[in-house]
């Protein structure tokens, strides 16, 4: 009887023995880790979660496919029930009451019958005929037993399940069943789930982390020339608890996150994609360490730049998280929080895994209650958590404290070095401040709104001499185009590079990338955004002289752009006033890394910023989120995020490049090689730019890449130099609110 006939023809039991060996494979790495493991159970379930599969609709579906003559149906009036309920029926009544309590019954009914997500949503209770069931159960498995060849259970019978331990509309959940009971079937649910798909991509569950605490080591000492500093060592010697810890640029975050990650499973995660690409290839090239994965929205694209699709395997065991080290963006990894179904495999994961939070403050307030929620769930089912920043708002252990969620008391690596001096300006940021100070240096611009990017960059092309580079960097360029940029401005950054000249970005630049200029020009957005700017000049170096290198605009009587009393704002308006206030005491100051904290200590206290808009949304986002029953949404009905951005192709590209992307569309619409479909999307994506989404409301046609994904061609003028240009567009010069990054 068949299981599969993708990637290759497989009978039930091969494919049930796959999922047997990669239980051994994960119990051999993580028995001792997983809080709420029950090996009979999990394995149980294991061997019975798909004899369901022998009736007789299933089986023509997949006989029809390889082109087989098909069974007779004996039933063909009645509706295909999902496999999983069906499996239930396999299960031995008389050994289960003896062997397992009530508790222990109803996890590996559940688990059996769910381990699909789309079988909870087919048993609606009006539609849940109990007559066919019984009449499927004892007359078509029971007459197909003997087509199955499955030598795993000796005398295999069918029997009507108990509706006391399974019904068609009651699952396990947080609010009918005590923590204990719930987290055990979030946790044998969601392995059988990492095993069933491993199985089916035959692939391995997990690979062992075998050297990532030794290549690290190897790195510091060989190729740094250096030894465990007191960060790193702090963080190896306390790989087994929650930490919060505050580090200077430049200390080396990021090798004290492997280190406390050890030689365990392991998730890295950053806010920004740039940086996320940047330490995956350091950990891959410079520390060595192979078998570690890269997790966003861009993986397969940058997984084809690099060359690794031609391994076949290496893509499935990103995306099935079977490598023992990812780098993530946050929302591949918590977006469980919403409970949808199927919720449980991720959250299992994380059962057994330790997972870095770094630069948190760098998060919106929705995005900072989401973390806060994941990480109590996380530490309830016994998975480990360490925040690294480079700066920490103290409101926010407040609110670990106020979930019980178990935590360290924040702990500081400040480095010695003077590495900054300030000026501040209570003015708008202008070219005049700016043109004088350019010459034969690396000067870097940060501006909080792509508008107000654009216009500095436009200001500058005009009034300096044409040998002095100009490069503008911000979200609303194609992805060919930011590309290149990315990886120029890198190469400028460098401490041994001697490229000079002008870069303007927005906030795309602050967290994590490994950059290094002379000068920053800079609006102010709040303190935490600030330091981080600051973080990329003189990152390593220490300021030997009274050069001024910071410069601060605060704006005149107004705030900077993109920061107003709205929700489109970028940031809330209090605090963006707080941090104004605080910061006028260090004009042309020297800021030593204590005066970042102290700024930061007597900003972001609970007392100043719970009377914000900002701190008020992260409760209520908490409280909102903590109290949505299980199961009440399917996996893309909610978003991690509040999309604001809409991807598009502005028209001029799309006639520039017409001939490139139908020919793409063309592979995408054959669907016969999937490497070919998906190298086919990452080009057009290359086409593609986000836009705000009020400004993707009017398009002139749209082109389909797949069921899920339709992109407008809207009529925006575009540049490689400016990126998207809005102001000149008639149909949308009514709109207002430019403020998205």
């Amino acid at each position: 009887m068949l299981a599969k006939t993708y990637p290759k023809v497989e009978n039930i039991e091969e494919h049930t023995q796959r999922l047997l060996s990669n239980l051994s494979i994960l119990l051999s790495l993580y028995k001792d880790s997983i809080k709420y493991l029950d090996e009979d159970i999990l394995e149980m379930v294991c061997i019975y979660h798909d004899l369901g599969k022998i009736n007789t609709k299933f089986q023509n579906k997949l006989l029809k496919v390889i082109g087989e003559e098909q069974l007779q149906d004996k039933n063909p009036e009645i509706d295909e029930f999902p496999h999983g309920i069906l499996s239930i029926a396999f299960l031995p009544k008389k050994m289960l009451y003896k062997k397992f309590d009530k508790n222990d019954i109803e996890i590996i009914y559940q688990s059996v019958a769910f381990h699909h997500a789309r079988a909870f949503h087919y048993i609606r209770e009006d539609e849940f005929k109990l007559v066919d069931y019984k009449k499927i159960i004892n007359y078509d498995l029971k007459n197909n037993i003997n087509l199955l060849n499955f030598e795993l259970i000796n005398n295999l019978e069918t029997s009507i399940p108990s509706r006391k331990y399974y019904s068609p509309k009651r699952r396990i959940n947080s609010l009918d069943n005590n923590k204990d009971t719930f987290y055990m079937y979030v946790t044998i649910k969601g392995l059988l789930n990492r095993l069933d798909y491993a199985a089916s991509a035959h692939i391995p569950v997990e690979i062992e982390n075998k050297k990532l605490e030794e290549n690290t080591k190897d790195f510091i000492k060989i190729e740094l020339d250096s030894s465990l500093n007191d960060l790193q060592s702090h963080m190896q010697n306390h790989q087994d608890e929650n930490n919060i810890i505050i580090a200077s640029t430049g200390s080396g975050k990021t090798e004290a996150g492997l280190l406390w990650i050890g030689n365990n499973k392991g998730f890295f995660t950053l806010p920004l994609k740039v940086s996320i690409n940047a330490i995956y290839d350091r950990i891959k090239d410079k520390i060595n360490f192979q078998n570690v994965g890269l997790l966003h929205s861009d993986t397969y694209a940058e997984y084809i730049k690099r060359g690794l699709i031609e391994d076949g395997n290496y893509y499935d065991l990103t995306k099935k998280m079977s490598l023992p080290v990812i780098i993530s963006t946050l929302d591949q990894l918590i977006d469980f929080i919403f409970k949808y179904d199927g919720f449980e495999y991720k959250l299992a994961t994380l059962s057994y895994s330790k997972i870095i939070i770094d630069e948190i403050q760098m998060y919106s307030s929705d995005l900072i209650a989401y973390i806060i929620l994941a990480l109590k769930y996380i530490s309830e089912i016994g998975g480990k958590f360490s925040i690294v920043t480079a700066t920490f708002p103290p409101f926010i252990k407040d609110i670990l404290n106020a979930y019980n969620i178990p935590c360290n008391d924040p702990k500081y690596f400040l480095g010695e070095k003077i590495r900054h001096r300030m000026r501040i300006f209570a003015e708008n940021i202008n070219i005049n401040r700016i043109v004088d100070k350019v010459d034969d240096k690396k000067v870097l611009i940060i501006c909080n709104t792509v508008k107000k990017s654009q216009e500095i960059y436009r200001g500058l092309k005009k009034e300096l001499d044409e040998s002095i580079e100009i490069n503008l960097l911000h979200s609303r360029f194609i992805r060919k185009d930011r590309d290149i940029k990315e990886e120029n401005i890198f190469d400028m950054g460098q401490p041994q590079s001697d490229k000079k000249g002008i870069w303007i970005t927005t906030q795309i630049v602050e967290a994590s990338m490994d950059i290094d200029f002379d000068i920053l020009f800079t609006e102010l957005q709040e303190l935490s955004s600030l330091f981080q700017r600051m973080g990329r000049v003189y990152r390593k170096r220490e300021l030997n002289t009274d050069f001024n290198n910071i410069y601060v605009f605060t704006g005149d009587n107004n705030p900077t752009s993109g920061i107003s009393n709205n929700p489109f704002s970028i940031t809330d308006l209090e605090i963006f006033k707080l941090s104004k206030a605080e910061l006028q005491k260090y004009d042309e100051s020297i800021v030593s890394e204590r005066n970042k904290i102290e700024m930061i200590d007597n900003v972001y206290t609970t007392a100043k910023i719970s009377k914000t808009d900002y701190y008020k949304n992260i409760i209520d986002t908490i409280d909102y989120i903590k109290d949505i029953p299980e199961y009440r949404f399917g996996k893309n009905e909610n978003k991690l995020r509040n999309i604001f951005n809409e991807k598009i192709i502005p028209e001029t590209v799309y006639q520039e490049n017409s001939n490139i992307i139908e020919e793409k569309l063309e592979i995408i619409e054959s669907r016969k090689d999937r490497k070919e479909i998906e190298k086919a999307k990452d080009k057009l994506e290359k086409y593609i730019v986000p836009v705000p989404i009020y400004y993707a409301k009017k398009y002139s046609r749209r082109i389909t890449i797949d069921k899920y994904t339709q992109i407008k061609i809207i009529d925006f003028k575009y540049n490689s130099n400016v990126g998207v240009i809005f102001e000149n567009n008639s149909k949308i010069s009514k709109i207002k609110g430019n403020n998205i990054i």
